[in-house]
This record gives C-alpha cells, structure tokens and sequence, in this order.
C-alpha cells in the first residue's frame, strides 16, 4: 500500500502571503492614481465653475453699461471693475488669472485680445473683453491653467490643465404690444402748441421745428434731453381716425399687403397663431407679453418712405382693452424705460386699386380712337399721397411668363404693336404707344379716367389681339402692381370665340392635392360665330401656375403642369363649342408647393377663322395652397420706427412718459438697449 507525499502548510501559507504583499502594492499605486485623479479633477471643475460665473457677471455688467452709456470704454470698464474688485479676488485655488488690459482702466479697452488659432473672429475670443455695437453687447472670455499636483506623479508631461470661460451677453427683446405716435399734426413745422405739429422723439425745446419729412431745426431727444410728456398709449391718446384705438397692436399679426380671392388679408402670423384669429382673442394672447416679454421674431427694419409688409401690425380696438391696462399696471412704475413702436397716428386698412384698360378697335390705316384707362383707390390708398404710372406692355411672354423666361407669347405675327402696323410704338418693356394724359395720376383721389391717345395704325392684319396695360404705384406703396387685360380687335374682326374657366380659382386644403380646370371654348352666333373648322382652336399652358415674390420679384415655385391628364404636353386641339361642355382640363400638380401662397397661370387659345385671320384670348387660373391665417384682424398700423422712452405716469386709463432716444429704423440700434433686457445668450450667437 503506497503513502500520498504530505506538504507542508505552513510553507503554503507563506506563498499566498506573499502574492497579498503584491496584490496590495499594485493596488495602493492604483489608488493613488484615483486620488490624484479626483483631488485634480476636482479642483479644475472647481476653478472653471468660479470662472464662468465671473465672465457671466463682468459679461452682464459690461452689457448694461454699454446700454446706459453708450461708449466701449464705459463698457469695457465695468467688466474690468467686476472681474478685478469683485470675482477674480476670491479664486478657489488661488491662481493669479489675467486677460488682455486687466486692471487698466484707461487704455485697457485698448489692449490686443487674444483669439484662438489666431483668428479673428468673436466666437474664436479666448482672452479679454469686447463690446459688441450690434446687437449691443458683450464677449468676456478668460484662459487659465490649473496646475495639477497628483496627476504629474503618474503623467509627468501633465502639469497643467488649460480651461477657457466665455460668455456672451447682449440686449435682448424689449418689443410690447403697443405703439405710441411719432409725430401730430403733421407735416410741420409748428410754433410750439401742441393743437400743431410736434415730433414727440425730439427735444421738446425744439420738438416743432421740423417736419414729417426733414428733422432739420429739431434736435433727437435723449435721457439728459428728452422730449415732451406725453400719454404714450391708453384712453387718452387714440388714433387720429379712429376714436376706437388707444395703441394697443397684435406683435404676431403682419403683412396686411396680400388677399385671398375672396378679398381676405392673408396674414403673417408667429407664436403659434394661425392668423384668422377675432380680435378678441388677440387681445388676450397679446396682452401676456406685457409681463413676460415678447418672444420674437423681432420687428423688421422699417423704410418710413416705402412701407413693407412686415412692418404692417394689426391693430386691437384700445375701447374694450382693459387687460392691457391691468399689465401695465401690474409690472411697470414710474421711471421704468419702454422700447415702443411709432405710428403716424392714423389706423389703415389695406391699400389697393383696380385699373380697367379699354378695348381698342384698330383700323386697317389712320387714327386710332382714343379710350380710357379707368382707375380706382380705396380709401387708404388715396390718403397715402401714392400716385400711379400706366404702363403698356405687348403681348409677348414677358407678362405671361416668369422672370428670366418668357412664356411664348402671341404667335400669330401679326399683333398690330408687335409687327409695327401701329405707329409711335418704341422701347424694351415697357412699351410707349401714344400717349395717357396726367401720368401718373394725381394723388389723394378716389378714382381718376385717363385718356389713351396718339395712335395710328397703317397696314394692320384683321384678327384680335391682346396687350397689356399696367398700373405701377409709387411709395409708400411701391409693390401695388396691377395688370389689365387689352383687347385689341383689327380691321374689322367678327369670327371669335370665347375662352372661360368655371373655376377661375381653386383652393387647395389638402397637402399635394391636385388642381383641375375645365376649360371651355364656345362660339357666338351670326357674324360672330366661329368658322375655323374642327379642332382649329389651340389651347396650351402660357404659363403653369407660379408665385412670384412681390418683394423681390424673384420665381419662388411653379407648379407643375399637365393637360387631359398628360404630363406636359405642348397643347391641344379642340372644336369650339356651343353649349356647357368642358373642351379639355387643364391639371396642375401641386407637390412640393409653398403653403399659403396664391399661384397664378394663365392658358392660352389661338385659333384662325376660316379666312386665316387670327384669334387669341388668355384667361387667367389661380391656385390658392394650404392658405392658413386669411381673415382675422383687417385693420392696422404702418410701423415708421422704434424710439425708447421713460414712464412719468402710469393710472388706470393712460401711460405717460417722454421719449429719451431719437426716432431709429433698426429695432438692433444700440440707442434702444436702454429700453431693452440684458440676457446671457449662447456663445456662438452671432
């Protein structure tokens, strides 16, 4: 029987005794390394935590002595005071940190910033401090280096962390849903009386000087200086021609240049409003920003001589506007500064006119009758002083087509203004043919018939053709242009045929839904009826229907065409009609569309009788996409500028104060930060 060999315990014991001894070493070094990692780490966190709490405060600082100044030293040197005395004195680890000019209060505003990689940029700023014009503001940023202790016993080559603070603060909103009048009792100059004209931004010493048109003999009002004390908005200070209106406007109502096709503005709406809301319910949405501040977009830039649609801001009736009042109440006192929109005191309505150009009989040779262009303004559109120039253009595709190409025009070759059987006829587009008396029109009339006269015709072909006469308007309603229709009709010309559309427009609620136009070509009866034979009738796309920017000018989307179904084809040929049915249909594909646009096309027909003579006639097709917001408020204000001013009373009916900034144009002008509030934005805001 064999023994197993026996070993000895305690020798096993000293073996693990010994693997323990190194185990614990090796972990103890590990440990370490966390410690210095933490103890490290720790205080970078803690240094960059003190940090950007001192950029944000000398940022603040900096911001909202700029505002109240005016000046980069002013400003430089309240972030300089706040970083020096007051945040860089308790430093966590005790680093002596620096930034460009630290602690020079005369000519450190001037000292060379440090930006990183070089480049000069303000979101690259990684040392100093710099005020920023516009929007006004200002960039701190400061780079330290925290020495690290523990970390460099395990990474020798890691004695410092670098860390870079920064922030940015500006001026920042500021816009409440009300306006206040520029000026009264224009145009000025005054004598100093207040039943006469007065610019309400001027110095009030000198605030009747001037005019509506020339601020030369007043000076701008300014907090040292400021204007007269007026009631800025409330009972006592209703519009001119609306008894109705205190001053209180829907911030995120705009554009009251554009209607549907059933005469409803089309608005531009923001916040979350559609733009067909009553005014009652504006009131109340509106009403919020008073205490909680407008959110944006801001207002646009405004050009007080050519009035643009986002400067145009509905008006509420001030009568029943009581929860306006309660606001302002509530957070403003006296002393407190508003950024206030300014008005010519008078409340609008949109702004248009109508222009009906005659039919022209041309004769084969001689004298061609003299006709009158019809002209009509609403209301609005007379008291703005706005005149019209007529305009002929020829029948040639530009009208019909979209910038940069035309569409194909009159085809016939014949056309009397095209082939030079009329005579007097010159320039490019647009055209002059004889001649209209008093063009443009006179200002400040409701309706005016200008004569159209001049003409000869020598050798002009028999058949009907079209032209165009166009109605330009001058500012402040520079972009009211209207075409009308001219039919001219040569030598005698019977054999017609009529082109229609019993769907002139079509509104489209639906995403990507398609738009179809039956179109119908009927003839008359006796002399006039049309003899040019089966299918003699050509019907073709002029111009599939497409928006173009009122502003600009510019093709912002055409749609795409089809006819019967069939995408694009050339045209077809269609036999005339003499009862209701549809002679073909014209289809538009609307994918990919703009929402709340009207798109306009045009389709044309051409045909020759049975003697060869020519016929055309267009008719016009609308497509209204996704239009969201039509309806809603119809009456508003003409935003003329923005100026600050400073509340001297504030009761239950009115808010008074005086204005201490001059009338600006930009809502970004540094001389309205006052009436602003100085926020921290994100650093890479521009």
């Amino acid at each position: 029987m064999s023994s197993r060999p026996s070993i000895p315990v305690r020798s096993a014991h000293a073996d693990e005794g010994g693997q323990t001894i190194v185990l614990v070493a090796l972990l103890f070094v590990l440990l370490m390394g966390f410690a210095a990692l933490s103890l490290d780490v720790g205080r970078f966190y803690a240094e960059r935590r003190y940090l950007q709490s001192a950029v944000d405060s000398a940022a603040l600082a900096c911001a909202r002595a700029y505002s109240q100044s005016g000046t980069v030293q002013s400003a430089w040197n309240a972030a300089d005071n706040t970083l020096q005395l007051f945040n860089l004195k308790a430093n966590p680890i005790g680093a002596a940190i620096t930034y460009p000019g630290a602690g020079d209060q005369v000519n450190g505003y001037n000292a060379t910033l440090s930006y990183a990689d070089n480049i000069v940029a303000d979101q690259n700023l990684i040392g100093g401090i710099k005020p920023i014009t516009s929007p006004l503001g200002c960039r701190v940023a400061i780079t330290a280096n925290v020495d690290t202790y523990f970390i460099k016993l395990v990474q020798p080559n890691l004695t410092q962390i670098n860390t870079v603070t920064k922030a940015y603060a500006t001026s920042k909103g500021g816009f409440l849903p009300s306006v206040t009048y520029k000026y009264s009792n224009g145009p000025g100059p005054g004598d100093g009386n207040t039943n006469n004209f007065i610019d309400w931004t001027m110095h009030e010493t000198q605030d009747w000087q001037c005019t509506t048109t020339s601020d030369s003999g007043c000076s701008d009002a300014t907090p040292s200086s400021p204007g007269r004390e007026h009631t800025l908005f409330g009972a006592g200070a209703k519009a001119t021609n609306d008894s109705s209106f205190r001053g209180y406007i829907a911030l995120d109502i705009r554009d009251f240049q554009y209607t549907d096709a059933g005469g409803n503005p089309i608005h531009t709406a923001y916040n979350g409003l559609v733009g067909n809301e009553s005014v009652n319910t504006l009131k109340a949405f509106e009403a919020q920003w008073i205490g909680a501040g407008y959110p944006g977009p801001d207002l646009c830039v405004v050009d007080p001589a050519n009035l643009d649609p986002c400067g145009e801001v509905a008006a509420l009736n001030g009568s029943s506007s009581g929860i306006f009042v309660d606001e302002y109440d509530q957070f403003f006192r006296v002393g407190d500064t508003l950024l206030l929109q300014l008005y010519d005191g008078t409340v609008k309505s949109i702004p248009d006119f109508t222009i009906a150009a005659p039919n022209l009989t041309v004769p084969s040779s001689g004298a061609i009758a003299s006709s009158t262009v019809a002209y009509t303004m609403n209301p609005q559109f007379k008291a703005s002083g706005s005149v019209i120039n007529t305009e002929l253009w020829y029948d040639n595709g530009f009208v019909t087509g979209v910038p940069g190409a035309p569409a194909a025009g009159d085809q016939s070759g014949t056309n009397p203004f095209m082939s030079g059987a009329t005579s007097t006829c010159s320039g490019l587009g647009p055209y002059t043919c004889g001649t209209f008396t008093n063009n443009p029109t006179p200002a400040n009339v409701s309706s005016y018939n200008q004569s159209w006269s001049g003409m000869t015709a020598s050798g002009a072909q028999k058949g009907i053709y079209l032209a165009w006469l166009r109605g330009n308007a001058t500012a402040p309603y520079d972009q009211r242009t209207h075409d009308s229709l001219v039919t001219l009709t040569a030598n005698g010309q019977t054999r017609d045929f009529n082109l229609t559309s019993s769907t002139g427009t079509i509104t489209v609620g639906t995403d990507s839904a398609p738009a179809d136009f039956p179109i119908k070509v009927r003839t008359g009866t006796g002399s006039t009826q049309w003899n040019g034979g089966s299918s003699s009738v050509h019907l073709t796309w002029e111009r599939c229907p497409s928006y173009i920017d009122p502003i600009t000018g510019a093709l912002t989307f055409q749609m795409i065409c089809k006819i019967n179904g069939a995408p694009a084809p050339t045209g077809v040929d269609v036999s005339v009609g003499s009862g209701t049915s549809t002679e073909a249909t014209f289809n538009v594909d609307t994918s990919g569309a703009l929402p709340n646009k009207i798109y306009t096309g045009w389709v044309r027909g051409f045909g020759r009788d049975s003697s060869g003579n020519p016929v055309n006639h267009l008719v016009q097709v609308k497509v209204q996409y996704l239009i969201a917001g039509a309806g809603g408020a119809t009456q508003y204000v003409d935003i003329l500028g923005y100026a600050a001013f400073r509340i001297t009373a504030v009761d239950s009916n009115d808010v008074s104060g005086v204005a201490i900034s001059k009338t600006v144009y930009d809502p970004n002008d540094p001389l309205l930060a006052i009436a602003k509030k100085i926020r921290l934005v994100p650093w890479e805001t521009p």
